[in-house]
């Protein structure tokens, strides 16, 4: 069986390709974004977004695992009224990466102060989706002087109350995050997102070849922030010990129908950090700020202007 593309497919995947630069692009201008690049010491290179709006209040967007900055695209174009600085972060889109680092939680968090700092930003509000709102939750407590207020997108690094589909795939020695076919990449899609239907047909095509294509790494990075067996978060990076410490406001926000993280963690959040409110989105799953910007952007917006408490709306567990 030949198992090789076709001219017809090599046809359809340079289409592919070209739509979702089309939607990339038009998304970054209208959200105002600019590639740019810094390089830290011995060559380490930083790849980020930035909406050049100097002078604003600055808000620093950190991405999940296996993601990257383009994933903040939608939601940055109903923050423009602030100065947005998107990174990729080390091992992950255009950022450097060397395999011989061990690339924990705690790792992520000493190299994001290295980037901020280079930037010379001070004073920033965070806003973390999963991976990104773990190291997000460990970076106020250990500089808690940077950081003004944060937000947290259905984040890892707490013990769920509720096993997601996610973590019992995980318990019977299946990762959906490693796939080889489209038909394992459907799933994770199934369990990350509340609506795959909305996911341009070209996004979700090129999302799986750039996955194939960087699985290797995903293995070694997703190892990294695990315990032995792969299939717990690492019980020392953990962030339960610590919620107490986060003394900055903040705001959790999750989807309800997030099979990746239940829903159920935005209530430990919440009761763990002293000054937090929650919102618990309707059909949404895993990355709100992809699956409905506007509405997530209206409580961030909220959250970040005024600091007044929104409405509660933890759902029942």
């Amino acid at each position: 069986m030949n198992n090789h593309p076709t001219g017809t497919d090599n046809l359809k995947n340079l289409w592919h390709q070209s739509c979702t630069r089309l939607i990339k692009g038009l998304g970054r201008r209208w959200a105002g974004l600019e590639r740019r690049s810094i390089e830290l010491e011995q060559g380490r290179k930083y790849a980020y977004y930035d909406n050049n709006r100097q002078g604003k209040d600055v808000v620093l967007l950190i991405h999940g695992f296996n993601a990257d900055k383009d994933h903040w695209i939608p939601l940055a174009s109903r923050l423009k009224q602030y100065h947005i600085i998107a990174p990729d972060l080390c091992g992950h889109g255009d950022s450097w990466y060397e395999e011989s680092y061990t690339h924990d939680i705690p790792f992520y968090v000493n190299e994001l102060k290295k980037f901020v700092d280079a930037l010379g930003v001070q004073r920033f509000h965070m806003v973390g989706n999963s991976m990104g709102g773990w190291i997000t939750s460990l970076f106020c407590v250990a500089y808690p002087e940077d950081v003004r207020s944060v937000v947290l997108l259905n984040s890892v690094g707490i013990k769920p109350p509720v096993v997601s589909p996610f973590f019992k795939a995980l318990s019977e020695g299946k990762n959906p995050f490693f796939f080889s076919n489209q038909a394992e990449f459907d799933q994770l899609l199934k369990i990350s997102v509340a609506d795959v239907s909305a996911i341009p047909k070209s996004i979700k095509q090129v999302s799986y070849q750039e996955g194939l294509e960087r699985m290797d790494r995903a293995r070694k990075l997703f190892a990294d922030i695990m315990d032995e067996d792969e299939r717990l978060t690492h019980p020392d990076q953990m962030v339960d010990s610590v919620l107490a410490n986060i003394m900055q406001p903040a705001l959790i926000v999750w989807g309800d129908k997030d099979g990746i993280m239940d829903s159920s963690m935005a209530d430990v959040f919440q009761r763990g950090i002293p000054n937090s409110q929650a919102v618990i989105m309707s059909n949404v799953g895993h990355v709100p700020m992809l699956e409905c910007p506007k509405e997530a952007g209206r409580y961030i917006k909220g959250f970040l202007g005024s600091q007044v408490p929104l409405s509660v709306s933890l759902a029942a567990q």
